[in-house]
Protein backbone atom coordinates (compact mmCIF):
# COMPACT_ATOMS: atom_id res chain seq x y z
CA UNK A 1 0.00 0.00 0.00
CA UNK A 2 1.79 3.37 -1.48
CA UNK A 3 1.15 6.38 0.48
CA UNK A 4 1.13 10.46 -0.41
CA UNK A 5 3.51 11.98 1.06
CA UNK A 6 2.28 15.20 2.71
CA UNK A 7 3.42 18.37 2.69
CA UNK A 8 4.77 18.74 5.98
CA UNK A 9 6.86 15.34 5.62
CA UNK A 10 7.66 16.72 2.30
CA UNK A 11 9.49 19.82 3.82
CA UNK A 12 11.10 18.10 6.73
CA UNK A 13 12.88 15.38 4.42
CA UNK A 14 14.09 18.62 2.26
CA UNK A 15 15.75 19.94 5.74
CA UNK A 16 17.35 16.64 6.61
CA UNK A 17 18.32 16.45 3.15
CA UNK A 18 19.84 20.32 3.13
CA UNK A 19 21.42 19.24 6.86
CA UNK A 20 23.11 16.25 5.13
CA UNK A 21 24.64 18.75 2.31
CA UNK A 22 26.12 20.87 4.27
CA UNK A 23 27.71 18.35 6.50
CA UNK A 24 29.41 16.69 3.68
CA UNK A 25 30.51 19.75 2.25
CA UNK A 26 32.06 20.92 5.97
CA UNK A 27 33.67 17.71 5.97
CA UNK A 28 34.79 17.99 1.96
CA UNK A 29 35.67 21.76 2.23
CA UNK A 30 35.61 23.38 5.50
CA UNK A 31 37.53 20.93 7.22
CA UNK A 32 40.28 20.72 5.95
CA UNK A 33 41.14 24.46 5.68
CA UNK A 34 40.43 24.40 9.78
CA UNK A 35 43.12 21.68 9.86
CA UNK A 36 45.65 23.49 8.25
CA UNK A 37 45.01 27.00 9.58
CA UNK A 38 45.43 24.73 13.16
CA UNK A 39 48.65 23.46 12.14
CA UNK A 40 50.41 26.70 11.82
CA UNK A 41 48.47 27.55 15.85
CA UNK A 42 45.82 29.91 14.35
CA UNK A 43 42.88 28.22 15.10
CA UNK A 44 40.86 28.80 18.46
CA UNK A 45 38.19 26.52 19.79
CA UNK A 46 35.93 28.60 21.91
CA UNK A 47 32.71 27.16 23.75
CA UNK A 48 29.33 28.78 23.25
CA UNK A 49 27.63 27.20 25.98
CA UNK A 50 28.49 29.47 28.35
CA UNK A 51 27.00 33.20 29.14
CA UNK A 52 27.17 35.63 26.67
CA UNK A 53 29.98 37.76 28.57
CA UNK A 54 31.80 34.63 28.55
CA UNK A 55 31.69 33.84 25.23
CA UNK A 56 32.59 37.51 24.24
CA UNK A 57 35.68 37.62 26.04
CA UNK A 58 36.99 34.26 24.99
CA UNK A 59 36.32 35.22 21.63
CA UNK A 60 38.18 38.68 22.18
CA UNK A 61 40.82 36.82 23.43
CA UNK A 62 41.16 34.47 20.43
CA UNK A 63 40.70 37.60 17.66
CA UNK A 64 42.66 40.47 19.50
CA UNK A 65 45.76 38.89 20.86
CA UNK A 66 47.36 41.15 23.05
CA UNK A 67 51.20 41.63 22.60
CA UNK A 68 53.66 43.28 25.51
CA UNK A 69 56.95 43.97 25.03
CA UNK A 70 59.10 43.63 28.33
CA UNK A 71 62.96 45.74 28.20
CA UNK A 72 65.82 45.50 30.48
CA UNK A 73 68.83 45.08 31.06
CA UNK A 74 70.58 41.26 30.77
CA UNK A 75 69.54 39.31 33.87
CA UNK A 76 67.01 41.46 34.99
CA UNK A 77 64.27 39.14 35.34
CA UNK A 78 62.79 39.86 31.71
CA UNK A 79 62.32 36.45 31.35
CA UNK A 80 61.47 35.02 34.59
CA UNK A 81 58.55 37.88 34.73
CA UNK A 82 57.52 37.02 30.82
CA UNK A 83 57.02 33.43 31.84
CA UNK A 84 54.82 34.33 34.83
CA UNK A 85 52.80 36.65 32.66
CA UNK A 86 52.29 34.23 30.20
CA UNK A 87 51.18 31.84 32.34
CA UNK A 88 48.29 34.19 33.72
CA UNK A 89 46.86 35.36 30.83
CA UNK A 90 47.51 32.20 28.19
CA UNK A 91 49.88 34.34 25.94
CA UNK A 92 53.05 33.34 24.31
CA UNK A 93 56.58 34.26 25.07
CA UNK A 94 59.09 34.88 22.73
CA UNK A 95 62.50 35.44 23.63
CA UNK A 96 63.75 37.87 21.17
CA UNK A 97 67.03 37.45 21.23
CA UNK A 98 66.25 33.55 20.76
CA UNK A 99 64.07 34.60 17.72
CA UNK A 100 66.87 36.52 15.67
CA UNK A 101 68.83 33.26 16.19
CA UNK A 102 66.49 31.09 15.17
CA UNK A 103 65.11 32.98 11.95
CA UNK A 104 68.32 34.17 11.25
CA UNK A 105 67.52 37.19 10.94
Amino acid sequence: MSRKIGKDESRTKDAVDALKKRISNFKEQTAPVIEMYNRFGKVSFISGEGEVNEVYAETRKAIFPQVSFLVGPQGSGKTVLGQKLCERTNMRLINFSSFIVEENL
